[in-house]
């Protein structure tokens, strides 16, 4: 368990008074939240920056590839957790970690904090914006190497199944024969994964406990094998240099405030809404589901919601009735 001096955990609430939930909390709160995530054996590795600050390792990123991916990876010739940026009018990516294998194919890591709406088509559109970059003018289509999106998700979403992983691929809808290896998607749930000895885990189940997990860890897992310990020993908070400690904190801030007053609690509690209503097949079911909906997602402010119903194209008139501003205060927006 690492020390925090006094003086370290002022700076610390310090930081994290900038932020309006952590701010709200009561001074004990804050310690506890302090204590948590910066006296801590290991990192939590489902905050941002501690999944990038791991991820970044070739070494890692071999074991997980050779572990999730179906052809052997060897080598991993560039990593980068910069931005992925596209020309013209294109929309931007912000992938969490991108890799090169040495035989040219190209994988997206992604850490997934929040349930959103829209997860699937970001998943598809990182997906292609790696497929499309890899050509150039003048370039053959025949150059193409797959792209793999691998999406570790703190929350799961609808399947008619129950798995850990869904992996995705083109296929031809009666016969099922694969139209080409070019974009997989991968889809890792961690709370599907069932609480027990990491002693009867394979390797997929081993990824999911220490991602969800490490920030609990008292020590190496019980029944770890052995493959992991370069990952455990990276995710331990005394590997973080000192000038990165407040980086990883903000991160950590910053995801919670996210899920206090983001979009994603309202994108979330909307479709929620919006589903039961529909399942309901009523009028007054349907009403019901949005008033859930917009009861999680008004945390974030009147604005912000009337912004994403007018989105949705919901008419101003109804936005300024389910929010309670005035029309002339929707329409400016």
């Amino acid at each position: 368990m690492n020390k925090l001096t006094e003086s370290k955990k002022r700076q610390y609430i310090a930081e994290g008074n900038k932020s309006k939930w952590f701010r709200n909390l009561s001074e004990d709160r804050k310690a506890e939240i302090v204590e948590k995530y910066m006296s801590s054996e290991f990192l939590d590795l489902k905050c941002d920056w501690a999944f990038k600050f791991v991820m970044s390792s070739p070494e890692i990123l071999i074991i997980l590839l050779n572990d999730f991916l179906p052809e052997t990876v060897t080598e991993v010739v560039s990593v980068s957790t910069e931005p992925k940026r596209l020309g013209g009018t294109e929309k931007n990516v912000l992938m969490d970690v991108v890799a090169r294998t040495a035989d040219g194919r190209e994988i997206v890591i992604e850490m997934q904090q929040f349930k959103k709406t829209d997860f699937k088509a970001r998943m598809f559109y990182y997906g292609a914006a790696m497929v499309r970059s890899q050509l150039r003018r003048g370039k053959n289509y025949s150059k193409l190497k797959p792209v793999y999106v691998i999406s570790f998700m703190n929350f799961r979403l609808r399947h008619s199944s129950n798995r850990l992983v869904y992996r995705y691929r083109m296929m031809e809808e009666e016969i099922h024969e694969i139209y080409g290896d070019w974009l997989s998607i991968y889809l890792c749930e961690l709370p599907r994964l069932k609480k027990r000895a990491m002693s009867e885990m394979d390797y997929v189940e081993g990824w999911l406990h220490i991602l969800r997990e490490s920030v609990n860890f008292a020590g190496v897992p019980e029944g770890m094998d052995a493959h992991f310990s370069p990952v455990v020993e990276a995710a331990r908070l005394q590997t973080v240099p000192e000038d990165e400690m407040m980086n990883y904190f903000k991160s950590v801030i910053s995801d919670n405030e996210r899920l206090e007053y983001g979009e994603d609690r309202f994108a979330e509690g909307l479709a929620e809404g919006l589903e039961k209503g529909k399942a309901e097949g009523l009028a007054a079911g349907l009403a019901n589901g949005l008033a859930e909906g917009l009861a999680k997602g008004l945390s974030q402010g009147k604005a912000e919601v009337a912004k994403n119903l007018l989105e949705m194209g919901m008419p101003a008139e109804t936005v300024a009735k389910a929010t309670g501003l005035s029309p002339e205060a929707v329409k400016a927006l």
